[in-house]
């Protein structure tokens, strides 16, 4: 794997393992529905696969009208601006996370498809770069990312860590057995008619680049094994920047007050266990996604 290490060594300020508090459920009354306690999560009344669906409508973000992209070809990952043992860390932990999930990791020397840069004033650093290199983030390419008003929230935001995603649909041609590219300008793609029935055919979306940003300023009281875990969130699939999670269990509450640390949770296994287990010939939207992230959490579930 390429680990690509900044001239400018910036270090990652105070970073220490948090303490492990263990969270305990409510017990519930006798008068309620039986519960079944599932490591972090309490399956009560309400049906998991809604509450998937729950979670799913706040944290994923697909470019508007198509489904949610995920990695496909060889993803290469580039950490730069951090000390060169952090920066190892990063990548190789990131690496062993998405090779669990499936995701093909290029160990070769190779271009990187993720980008994580660390920076001490990440606003002024992204601003600057969206507006030298304004293609780097909406290429020339139908469907490929969010909007310009999203690209601006993304430059001006203080969140201590923003990313930017670009996909690009591909039909998954059946008969073929592979993922056939769009073109470029339409995004649509160039069909070859068989003798067969091409109904199976699918337009998916693949996962092109990923950029994010690290606000090292914020990075104090967080440890490199969190921030790995929420950087695999937000790296191999398209997450909402703007999404409130503070009702769920998982790792991209890391920055609100009361996170008590622990990494991924199952939610967060589940939803991308989930995105990477869906068939590569099919277009995942939320349903598809929900359904697949509750197969994954009832496989766990104790059966009565």
């Amino acid at each position: 794997m390429r680990v690509l290490v900044g001239l400018a060594v910036v270090l990652l300020t105070a970073i220490c393992a948090p303490a492990s508090v263990a969270q305990v459920p409510p017990t519930p009354d006798q008068a309620e529905e039986p519960a079944t306690v599932l490591d972090d999560i309490l399956v009560s009344g309400v049906p998991l696969e809604e509450q998937l669906r729950r979670f799913t409508e706040e944290a994923a973000r697909p470019v508007p009208g198509r489904g949610l992209a995920r990695w496909q070809g060889p993803v290469c990952i580039g950490v730069v601006n951090f000390r060169p043992a952090v920066a190892l860390q990063l990548a190789d932990g990131l690496a062993q996370l998405g090779g669990r999930l499936g995701v093909p990791i290029d160990d070769d020397t190779c271009d990187p498809n993720i980008i994580i840069v660390g920076a001490v004033d990440a606003q002024a650093v992204t601003q600057g770069w969206v507006a030298r290199r304004p293609r780097d983030f909406r290429p020339n390419l139908s469907d490929a990312s969010l909007s310009r008003e999203q690209l601006n929230h993304f430059a001006t935001t203080d969140a201590p860590v923003r990313w930017w995603a670009i996909s690009r649909p591909s039909y998954y041609d059946v008969l073929l057995g592979q993922a056939v590219p769009t073109d470029s300008f339409t995004g649509r793609p160039t069909i070859n008619v068989h003798t067969f029935s091409l109904k199976r055919g699918r337009t998916r979306d693949d996962l092109q680049r990923l950029v994010v940003v690290v606000d090292i300023g914020q990075m104090e009281g967080r440890s490199i094994d969190n921030l790995t875990d929420y950087l695999a969130m937000v790296t191999f699939a398209q997450m909402d920047m703007q999404s409130d999670m503070s009702q769920f269990d998982t790792v991209l509450n890391m920055f609100r007050p009361e996170f008590a640390g622990g990494g991924l949770t199952a939610w967060d296994e589940a939803y991308l266990q989930g995105l990477y287990s869906v068939r590569e010939d099919m277009r995942i939207n939320l349903h598809t996604q929900s359904r697949a992230a509750a197969r994954v959490l009832e496989q766990d579930i104790p059966k009565p």
